[in-house]
């Protein structure tokens, strides 16, 4: 007797705990931050169509608009660490790639900060003067800015100043909450079985 009414208490916590865990609603947090000129810092390209450099002097900081979620609140940004190697996409003049790495942050790190690696050089076919720059955040993030050239960057020779004219930032983080949802679910699952051989 003693033992079916710890089985019956068990299986009752099981149902309710499992049950809680199912509640959970599987969501996602997006962040995204519109980010206007810099208002100090400087941003070089030298070097060639093959081989590029771009160095941030500064660093890069600017005014930040508009955020939502955890980015919400956002006043400013900063685009740090230089210089880095681009080179040549075949193919595509005015694009590039690079290894290297930039550092991004919102109202000086006190309200995020991140890497950013992927970096790529996008120069508009349609406008050869405005180029692209856009990285990686972490956790699918993505940052995005728009750049100014004199001269178009596939056809360099030397030394070109870009000047930042927008950009955006977004983040968006998947929590545990879809894993939890899956474990509840097999625990109900298990939950019933045990309760059917308990009846039974």
């Amino acid at each position: 007797m003693i033992s079916k009414m710890r089985k019956a208490i068990f299986i009752s916590a099981v149902i309710a705990f499992a049950i809680t865990l199912s509640a959970m609603t599987v969501s996602a947090s997006d962040s995204g931050v519109t980010l206007s000129a810099p208002t100090t810092g400087t941003i070089t390209f030298s070097g060639s169509s093959a081989s590029l450099t771009m160095t941030v002097a500064g660093p890069l900081t600017g005014v930040a608009l508009s955020g939502t979620g955890a980015f919400a609140g956002a006043t400013s940004f900063t685009l740090s660490g230089s210089p880095l190697a681009f080179t040549g996409v075949s193919g595509s003049p005015g694009d590039f790639t690079s290894s290297g790495t930039l550092s991004f942050a919102l109202n000086s790190g006190s309200l995020f900060t991140g890497t950013l690696s992927n970096i790529t050089l996008t120069t508009l076919t349609h406008e050869p003067n405005m180029v692209i720059l856009s990285g990686s955040l972490g956790a699918g993030g993505q940052v995005t800015l728009i750049i100014d050239v004199d001269t178009p960057l596939s056809g360099i020779m030397g030394t070109e100043f870009g000047t930042l004219s927008a950009g955006e930032a977004f983040n968006t983080v998947t929590p545990e909450p879809g894993t939890m949802l899956l474990f509840g679910s097999g625990l109900l699952l298990v939950a019933g079985v045990l309760r059917r051989k308990l009846i039974a």
